[in-house]
């Protein structure tokens, strides 16, 4: 009886929490939303990167919406969906902030999000790892900061952080959030990993 109870407690605690990360959004937009509430269909195939997942099977692609008018916190969205599904439901949702050359702001941004999640779910898994440097010689000193958070086997929550060596590149730091489904993660990962053998 106590191992059932159990049993019945998890499940219910791992249901509560996939519930829960579905009302997480993103310019108002959750994981499961149909894109067409928010845009025609017309600006979703204008918007679609066309060089993304080069040679997978094309199982999930995404699309690329900067500064529309509805956008109120977020510079652009980059958001997957399945090519053949009519209804464009929302798999993976990525929330960009550009901060030109200060990272300390997105730093302030990441942070934010930190406190929000931790301080709603306290059994969640966690990950951190700060100023992660670029293996390539080109990027200098630019490096990225990450929080990772798993939400039962369903869904993860990624903050970044992206400093450029803005002496040698030139670039804007940029804060993403990300929030994505254990299902295109896991097809995101397999596609890179057979990319790059």
């Amino acid at each position: 009886m106590k191992i059932l109870l159990t049993l019945f407690v998890l499940l219910f605690s791992s249901s509560v929490v996939a519930e829960d990360i579905l009302d997480f959004q993103i310019e108002g937009i959750s994981i499961g939303d149909s894109l067409l509430d928010f845009f025609s269909e017309k600006e979703i195939n204008d918007n679609i990167r066309q060089d993304a997942y080069i040679g997978s099977d094309g199982k999930f692609t995404d699309a690329a919406f900067i500064n529309f008018p509805f956008f109120k916190e977020y510079d652009g969205l980059q958001i997957v969906f399945k090519p053949n599904d009519k209804t464009y439901k929302v798999y993976s949702i990525m929330g960009t902030i550009f901060y030109g050359y200060n990272i300390d702001e997105c730093y302030r941004k990441q942070k934010q999000w930190d406190i929000k999640i931790t301080s709603e779910y306290v059994d969640i898994y966690r990950e951190e790892v700060l100023k992660k440097p670029y293996p390539e010689s080109n990027m200098g000193s630019s490096n990225t900061s990450s929080i990772m958070f798993a939400f039962g086997s369903d869904f993860s929550v990624d903050l970044r952080c992206y400093d450029w060596d803005n002496e040698l590149l030139r670039w804007q730091d940029y804060f993403q959030v990300g929030i994505d489904t254990t299902e295109y993660v896991e097809w995101n990962v397999e596609y890179h990993s057979n990319t790059t053998n």
